[in-house]
């Protein structure tokens, strides 16, 4: 009779502490699981980067300088910071359009932020607006493109003399931008002058479909180029030239060193210049002698 009562017992007793543990992992589950203070691990700059995307169209990198939106190439376009689509756009409206008249009209360009159109605004070479009566209601308003930008579509009939020109009025040719402008200055300052135009199509930093159309609006006055002394000039001043480079300019300077002095393009014919590049590069030479070492 005892033993089925303890067993009882202890089955109850056993079911309750089973009950309690029950309980117990319960409450522990439904508790808030507190989280210990620490610092956040940081991330490395490598995964940051990639999760950022390439590009934000609010956080162009602008090159600023003046330009006008109807007369300026696409490469100056890129150099302001403009994205392809945008120079596209700019396509479009001119096409649609025939210019942009005032900043106001280039503020219409599409996809062109807030942020990107005050940073260039001080650049833009336009009017900030047009008097009332002038002003676009809409963009497909026909009107008088001649009315505006002259000096842009009178430069199909424009001849600039290459060694006398500024950025300014090569401008004035159309498809030259601001861009284009400065290469053609800064090639000129390493050559000595232009012996004729087809040497702009040598500018390195410029591969410019348009050439064909820009070139016969160019001319070279050949008098104004500033040509080098062959036997006084150094071998470091010689190397300076775009048509020379070391090899060439120091076995020109060996050889004037041991036949005295050079007298015509005729005696650089043991040096390593092909029959091209002598051509091109006679009309850069001087010949005569200064008594002073340059």
């Amino acid at each position: 009779m005892n033993e089925p009562i303890l067993l009882r017992k202890q089955i109850i007793g056993l079911l309750i502490l089973l009950l309690t543990v029950c309980l117990l992992e319960g409450i522990i589950y439904l508790l808030p699981n507190p989280q210990p203070a620490h610092e956040p691990t940081p991330v490395p700059d490598s995964l940051v980067t990639k999760t950022k995307p390439l590009y934000s169209r609010d956080t162009i990198t602008l090159h600023l300088q003046p330009f006008d939106p109807n007369t300026a190439d696409s490469i100056t376009l890129r150099q302001l910071g403009l994205r392809p689509w945008h120079i596209t756009n700019i396509r479009k409206y001119k096409a649609k359009n025939g210019t942009f008249r005032s900043k106001k009209h280039f503020r219409r360009l599409y996809g062109l932020t807030d942020s990107a159109f005050h940073a260039l605004e001080p650049y833009i070479l336009l009017p900030d607006s047009l008097p009332e009566r002038d002003t676009l209601t809409t963009d497909t308003t026909p009107f008088d493109s001649t009315r505006f930008h002259q000096p842009s579509h009178l430069k199909r009939d424009t001849i600039i003399e290459l060694n006398t020109a500024d950025t300014a009025s090569l401008q004035f040719i159309k498809g030259i931008g601001l861009y284009t402008a400065i290469q053609i200055l800064k090639y000129r300052n390493a050559l000595g002058g232009y012996h004729n135009a087809e040497q702009v199509r040598e500018i390195t930093d410029i591969d410019y479909a348009e050439w064909d159309s820009i070139i016969p609006h160019l001319t070279a006055d050949t008098t104004l180029i500033t040509q080098l002394k062959v036997n006084n000039a150094s071998v470091k001043q010689l190397q300076k030239h775009p048509y020379l480079n070391f090899t060439q300019a120091k076995a020109l300077y060996e050889l004037r060193r041991e036949n005295i002095h050079l007298h015509s393009i005729k005696d650089l014919n043991s040096l390593p210049l092909t029959d091209k590049e002598k051509k091109r590069l006679a009309p850069y030479l001087d010949f005569s002698v200064t008594n002073t070492p340059q």
